[in-house]
C-alpha cells in the first residue's frame, strides 16, 4: 500500500465502511428473522426451520466479512502513516480467509436445501418422513460438515495467502485449479441444483395440470404443486440477486487464468457480494409472509397503542380544567 495515493486510501476506507454497514444490516435482519420464528409458535414449520438455517448461514458469512472489513479498515488507517506494518498479516487473517469460503458454501447450499424440501412436498407429499423435522435437522448437520470438509484441504495445505494490497487472506487467484474447484463447489453446483429443481417442478405442474383437465388428479394436488412452485420461484429470486453481485468476482477469476487481475480486485468483489447478501436477507424476510406479518402486526399494535395513549392523555387534559382557571371562576 505504500504506492497508494491519498485518494486511493479514501476510496478504500469508504469501501470498508460499506462492507461494515451492510454486514451489520444482514446480521440484524437475520437475527430478527430467527427470533420471530423461535418465539412465535404459529411460525414453527419445516420451511421456516430451513429459512432460519439460511439466516444462520447469512450470519456466519456477514460476521466473516465484518471481521475482514474491520481489519482492512485498521490496515488502511495505518497505511496513512509511514513505516506501517501492512506487509504483515494480522493473526486471525488466515482463519477468516478460510471462513469466507466455508460461510459462502453454507449460504449457497442452504437455498438448494430449501428448493429440495419444496420438491419433496410436491412430488412425495404422501411420504411424511421426507417432510419431517427429523430429516432436515440431519440434513442441516450434514450440510455443515460438508461445508467444513470441502473447504478444509486448502487451509490445511496452506493455500490461503496474505494479500498486502487488499489487506486480507485468500486463495491466490493465479492458482487456477483451486479457483475452479472453489467456483464449482461453492457457487456453480448449488445454483444448478436450485435451477434443476425449478425445472422439474415446472414439468411436474404441467403434467398434473394436463391430467386434472381429464379429472384424473384432484384439483388440490395442482393447487399445492403451484404453491410450492411459487416458493421455489422466490428462491430463484434470491439466487438472481446473488448472481449479478457475484459477477465481478467471477470475472476477476477468469482474468486470473491468463493475466494478473486488477490489484484491488478482491475489495471490489467482496463489496458487491456483501451488498447482495444483505439484499437477499431482506428479500427472504419480506417473502416469508407469516414471519413478516408477525413483525408488521407488532409494529401496528405498538403504533395504535401509542396513538390511543396520546388520545386518552389529551382527552383527560381537556376534561380537567387547569387549577388556576378553576380558582378564577370561584373568585367570580
Amino acid at each position: 500500500m505504500s504506492n497508494s495515493t491519498s485518494g486511493d486510501i479514501a476510496g478504500f476506507l469508504a469501501a470498508d465502511l460499506i462492507i461494515i454497514i451492510f454486514s451489520i444490516i444482514a446480521i440484524v435482519v437475520a437475527l430478527l428473522f430467527i427470533a420471530i420464528v423461535v418465539f412465535n409458535r404459529q411460525t414453527h414449520s419445516v420451511a421456516n426451520l430451513l429459512a432460519c438455517h439460511s439466516s444462520m448461514a447469512e450470519i456466519m458469512f456477514s460476521l466473516t466479512t465484518l471481521n475482514i472489513a474491520i481489519q482492512m479498515y485498521q490496515k488502511d488507517i495505518a497505511s496513512i502513516t509511514p513505516m506501517s506494518d501492512n506487509d504483515i498479516a494480522y493473526p486471525s487473517c488466515f482463519f477468516w480467509g478460510w471462513m469466507i469460503y466455508v460461510s459462502a458454501t453454507l449460504q449457497d447450499y442452504s437455498y438448494a436445501i430449501q428448493a429440495f424440501y419444496r420438491y419433496m412436498c410436491v412430488v412425495y407429499k404422501s411420504k411424511s418422513f421426507l417432510q419431517s423435522y427429523r430429516l432436515y435437522i440431519v440434513v442441516i448437520a450434514i450440510h455443515w460438515m460438508f461445508a467444513l470438509l470441502t473447504q478444509l484441504p486448502y487451509y490445511v495445505l496452506e493455500q490461503i495467502k496474505y494479500d498486502n494490497f487488499n489487506h486480507l487472506c485468500q486463495v491466490a487467484i493465479r492458482n487456477s485449479g483451486l479457483i475452479m474447484y472453489i467456483d464449482s463447489v461453492v457457487y456453480i453446483f448449488p445454483v444448478s441444483v436450485v435451477v434443476f429443481v425449478y425445472y422439474k417442478l415446472v414439468v411436474y405442474v404441467r403434467t398434473i395440470s394436463n391430467q386434472s383437465k381429464l379429472s384424473n388428479v384432484p384439483s388440490i394436488a395442482l393447487f399445492q404443486a403451484k404453491r410450492e412452485l411459487k416458493m421455489v420461484k422466490r428462491i430463484i429470486v434470491l439466487i438472481l440477486i446473488l448472481l449479478p453481485c457475484g459477477f465481478p468476482y467471477t470475472v476477476f477469476n477468469f482474468i486470473g487464468f491468463v493475466a494478473d487481475p486488477p490489484r484491488y480486485h478482491f475489495r471490489v468483489s467482496i463489496t458487491f457480494i456483501i451488498l447482495s447478501s444483505a439484499l437477499v436477507m431482506i428479500a427472504m424476510f419480506l417473502q416469508t409472509r407469516n414471519v413478516k406479518d408477525v413483525l408488521f402486526n407488532f409494529i401496528r399494535y405498538k403504533t395504535n397503542r401509542i396513538q390511543t395513549t396520546t388520545t386518552t392523555t389529551t382527552g383527560s387534559h381537556n376534561n380537567n380544567p387547569h387549577p388556576i382557571s378553576m380558582l378564577n371562576t370561584n373568585q367570580k
